[in-house]
């Protein structure tokens, strides 16, 4: 998978993700490329794409961050380090 990977690439197998764990993911740093108004903006869009039960996948993710690169709120660098955040996380 390449630095320009689609959606279809993404399992859409759904994990729980509370706000909070979005916060830590995405917050603090992680994701270097990343300006404090982008980790917020980051973390409300995936907040917003969560199910109702509060579960999500990385398909789900990659959707809702796509939506903000094609806004041009983040860049597919951004996007790319956010993704690799998340997939590090569900793979545990």
């Amino acid at each position: 998978m390449g630095l320009f990977s689609s959606s279809a690439n993404y399992s859409t197998t759904e994990h729980s993700l509370s706000s909070e764990e979005i916060r830590a993911l995405v917050g603090q740093g992680h994701i270097p490329s990343l300006t404090p108004e982008q980790e917020s903006l980051v973390e409300e869009v995936i907040r917003e794409q969560r199910h109702g039960d509060g579960k999500i996948s990385l398909q789900g993710i990659y959707e809702a961050l796509s939506k903000l690169k094609h806004a041009g709120k983040i860049s597919e660098t951004d996007r790319a380090g956010v993704m690799q955040v998340f997939k590090h996380h569900f793979n545990k």
